[in-house]
């Protein structure tokens, strides 16, 4: 294994076990509502819960099929790691796949959580950056 292969395979790596943990930590941890839910929202959680009493519930099924997707792109990122580090160099094809599945998940996740001033907006730029170097560092 060349020393390029593993600094790919890590990046790439990194950003998919990144993928599979924010899709475990949704599926099993994230809270209907988070604090900042409620101020970009204008409202308390008695309102919302006095409005629409089932809402907490279903907001947990919502979050358990988008951590569910989020935690599936994990693994076939994860895959993909194994041939980058026995040298295999990922076709054009794959390596828009992995372009667009990173722009449709870290891109769009921090670029919305930048509009709505979320109080993760700075932690969620490292993934940016983990899909960003892997797919540079990949691509070479």
């Amino acid at each position: 294994m060349r020393a390029e292969n593993g600094l790919a395979g890590a990046l790439l790596g990194a950003w998919g076990v990144y993928q599979l943990l924010a899709g475990l930590y949704f599926i099993f941890f994230r809270p209907s509502f988070l604090p900042e839910d409620l101020r970009g929202s204008a409202t308390t959680l008695e309102a919302i819960r006095g409005a629409a009493p089932g809402i907490e519930a279903w907001l947990q099924w919502v979050f358990v099929v988008l951590g569910g997707q989020m935690a599936a792109c994990g693994a076939i990122v994860i895959g993909g790691v194994f041939g980058v580090v026995r040298g295999r160099r990922p076709g054009r094809l794959e390596m828009s796949a992995y372009a667009i599945a990173g722009f449709l998940s870290v891109v769009l996740m921090s670029g919305v959580n930048f509009a709505i001033n979320s109080d993760f907006r700075w932690i969620l730029v490292v993934p940016v950056i983990l899909w960003l170097a892997a797919l540079i560092t990949v691509g070479r």
